[in-house]
């Protein structure tokens, strides 16, 4: 699991950015929630505007304002 704690300092970061993408890699334990109930480590989690945009098992090809390697 990532640290406690993640979920505060990423809405900091949010506010302070005026909301922007940012890209968690990395996460030890990704459950999507979807009818499948896939779970995966690794991979990645991408943020736009507050919002998630994409959750993957593999690497985020793009850009983004600011990458976090949990």
């Amino acid at each position: 699991m990532l640290k406690i704690g993640w979920k505060w300092a990423l809405a900091q970061q949010l506010r302070r950015k005026n909301m922007s993408t940012i890209l968690i890699k990395n996460p030890l334990m990704i459950a999507t929630m979807n009818s499948s109930g896939d779970e995966f480590s690794g991979g990645h989690i991408l943020l736009k505007d507050g919002m998630i945009a994409s959750i993957g098992p593999g690497d985020f090809i793009g850009q983004t304002d600011e990458e976090i390697d949990a």
